[in-house]
């Protein structure tokens, strides 16, 4: 979820309106992606135009065809062993013990080490 206003994070990581709004327009082509959720209540009933910021960066990525599908994953480079939790040619390996998903994620389940795999980022079934 996103802070709804600077005073609802922690100093230094309140998510401006344009920063939100491109969160959208990366992470919406994901089968993972489910929304954006807005907190804390009380500091974000202040934020209107957080709000209408968010909604019209969601309306945009709705009706935009290219915000839609995924770019397809670059083949894998060379990474480095520290984990960030995401995986792939501009992210890390995941730790020894896990899978690097098509989408980019470590993780154990089939989801991660099932079709689309990436072997050089992490283990596959």
């Amino acid at each position: 979820g996103l802070p709804g206003g600077a005073r609802a994070a922690a100093p230094g990581h309140y998510v401006a309106p344009a920063a939100a709004r491109r969160l959208v327009e990366a992470y919406y082509c994901r089968p993972q992606f489910a929304g954006v959720a807005v907190w804390d209540a009380t500091y974000a009933a202040a934020s209107q135009p957080f709000y209408a910021s968010v909604k019209g960066a969601l309306a945009r990525a709705s009706a935009d065809r290219r915000l839609r599908q995924c770019p397809p994953e670059p083949k894998p480079a060379a990474a480095s062993s520290v984990n960030t939790g995401a995986c792939g040619m501009s992210h890390p390996k995941c730790p020894s013990w896990l899978c690097c998903s098509r989408h980019g994620y470590c993780g154990q389940s089939a989801a991660y080490c099932g079709a689309g795999c990436q072997r050089a980022f992490g283990i596959c079934s």
